[in-house]
């Protein structure tokens, strides 16, 4: 069953797959407000989860230390993707062709454009982010079987 799974998973992707919209779009007000509140919320949450494992006994562990490296990034990427959101939403919309999911930016050789597409790429703080986090509960999970 496990090899059939393995097998036919692939096939039903490239046969029936469809457009992959990655790119979440906040069209209304109240939707980007709500979620940059939402940024706002994580990044402080990532900050406080951060000084409560300095001031604990934790904090000099190497798995916590990914941790904490990992919460580091995930403030940075808040901080990050809340300016991009910004920095979308006063754009002019002469900077952009097509609206909603189809919106993509027109060549521009503005600073703000330039700008809006280095924000665009947080991945690249993202995913070293959830790599640290992986690391760390490699890390606790070693030391859990180490300790049976």
């Amino acid at each position: 069953m496990l090899l059939r799974t393995i097998t036919l998973t692939p096939f039903f992707i490239f046969v029936f797959a469809q457009k992959a919209l990655a790119l979440q779009v906040h069209p209304a007000p109240e939707g980007l407000y709500a979620h940059q509140m939402a940024h706002l919320f994580y990044l402080l949450s990532m900050l406080l989860f951060i000084y409560w494992i300095r001031r604990s006994e934790l904090g000099f562990q190497r798995a916590w230390r990914y941790i904490q490296y990992g919460c580091l990034l995930l403030a940075l990427w808040n901080v990050w993707a809340f300016v991009g959101h910004i920095i979308d939403h006063n754009l002019p919309r002469d900077f952009f062709v097509g609206q909603g999911w189809d919106k993509s930016l027109a060549v521009s050789e503005a600073p703000a454009g330039y700008l809006y597409i280095l924000l665009k790429m947080d991945h690249l703080i993202c995913v070293p982010a959830v790599a640290l986090l992986f690391l760390a509960l490699r890390q606790l999970k070693k030391k859990s079987q180490e300790a049976q």
